[in-house]
């Protein structure tokens, strides 16, 4: 018995094919496929505004420059996708795949990501303010130049990420992973990181002012920025 996600990716097939004869917007049906005919084979720079893609097999699609706001795309597809520099303001993207798409410069402002798959996601210089990581798997990720402020990012796994540059103010980290991960003139003010875990972390450069590290545990091979004592801000050294 096909599981739910499998029946909708298969009449999302069918729907392709009986689609290309409707292309051209002829009757309910053209207006109803056309957002996914768009999306999977003229997606660049493309207006799918609000589109209902939910289910979608959009794996290795070119999307790069799409607006895609507030667009369904709950357990689409997007494996491997172009997503550079494409607008996914406020989309949903509850339980879709996107390991390995590249989202450099992508804006995903107050976007859901907690049930998404995002291993080997390029997140160069994307825009992510206010989205929702929280419990994510980020480790060995590119999130350089990233904008995070007020990012949910709880429990977040980030181990050995780059996070150079990263503008992450104001944001939640609390008890998140951080072991080995780069976080180079990253701008951490008013960040909560309490309990996170930050063995081996190089925060050289980092702004800290107002950062919460309550908790937070450190050893010898973590780098602060020069002159910061961590356990005057509650940091823990341990071995």
């Amino acid at each position: 018995m096909m599981t739910k996600q499998e029946t909708s990716r298969t009449v999302w097939g069918i729907a392709a094919i009986l689609g290309t004869l409707v292309l051209a917007g002829v009757g309910t049906l053209g207006v109803r496929l056309r957002p996914y005919l768009v999306a999977k084979y003229r997606g660049q720079d493309a207006r799918l505004r609000g589109a209902a893609l939910s289910c979608a097999p959009l794996a290795g699609a070119r999307l790069s420059g799409a607006h895609l706001q507030q667009a369904d795309l709950r357990g689409a597809t997007l494996t491997n996708a172009e997503l550079q520099q494409t607008n996914l303001t406020d989309v949903n993207l509850q339980g879709a795949n996107l390991q390995g798409a590249d989202l450099t410069y992508a804006t995903l402002v107050r976007v859901d990501l907690t049930t998404a798959r995002l291993r080997n996601v390029n997140l160069l210089a994307a825009n992510l303010t206010a989205a929702n990581l929280s419990r994510q798997r980020l480790d060995h990720g590119m999130l350089r130049d990233t904008t995070l402020p007020l990012a949910n990012l709880r429990a977040a796994d980030l181990s050995q990420a780059m996070l150079g540059y990263a503008n992450l103010r104001g944001a939640a980290l609390g008890d998140a992973h951080l072991q080995r991960a780069n976080l180079w003139l990253a701008d951490l003010r008013g960040t909560d990181l309490r309990r996170a875990d930050l063995r081996g972390t190089i925060l050289r450069g980092a702004k800290l002012d107002g950062a919460d590290l309550t908790g937070a545990r450190y050893d010898s091979h973590t780098r602060w920025p020069d002159g910061f004592d961590p356990a005057n801000h509650g940091a823990i050294r341990v071995r």
